[in-house]
Order: structure tokens, then C-alpha cells, then sequence
């Protein structure tokens, strides 16, 4: 399925009505959980984010408690270094 572009979502982000984002899980996920069901995708260790080693996931858990992708994705830190780089987006516009 390489290349396939697997679900659209909805991120606000602060903006009126979201903004659209489409994802290629075969960029973003190991081999192992590209054709996965999203629920195990956000329910699976870190380290099924392509780039992301065991060791990784790790230091993520000892720096932050992040075990899996949702955990990350909801990270504080996270989110707030998104909210910068929208933030910035929108005043270069």
C-alpha cells in the first residue's frame, strides 16, 4: 500500500474551522503498523513512528511517561511547540 494516502483528519489548531490534513501512514509509521487500525496505531509504542527506535521510546517514557503514539501526540510539550509553529505560520501570512 506505499503511498497511499490512509484517512483525512481535523486539526483547530486555533484556526475557524480546523484546518485539513491527509496523511501518508507508509511516511509516518514502520511497515509493521502501516496497514494497522488507527486505535492500535495510537494504542502502539512509540516506536511504531518511523524514525522513532526503541531507545527512543525509552527516554520518552523516563523524561515525559509517554509509552505510546496517542501519549505523545497529547504530549503538553508537544502541543505547545505546534501552537508556536502555527502561531508563527499565521503571522508570516
Amino acid at each position: 500500500m506505499s503511498g497511499s494516502v490512509r484517512f483525512v483528519a481535523i486539526f483547530g489548531f486555533g484556526v475557524p474551522g480546523g484546518t485539513l490534513v491527509a496523511i501518508d501512514l507508509d511516511k509516518v509509521l514502520d511497515k509493521a503498523w502501516a496497514d494497522k487500525p488507527l486505535a492500535e496505531v495510537l494504542a502502539a509504542p512509540v516506536a511504531a513512528l518511523k524514525g522513532v527506535s526503541d531507545k527512543d521510546g525509552e527516554l520518552l517514557h523516563e523524561a515525559f511517561g509517554v509509552k505510546t503514539v496517542a501519549d505523545f501526540g497529547q504530549l503538553k510539550y508537544v502541543r505547545w511547540a505546534q501552537a508556536l509553529v502555527a502561531l508563527n505560520q499565521t503571522v508570516k501570512a
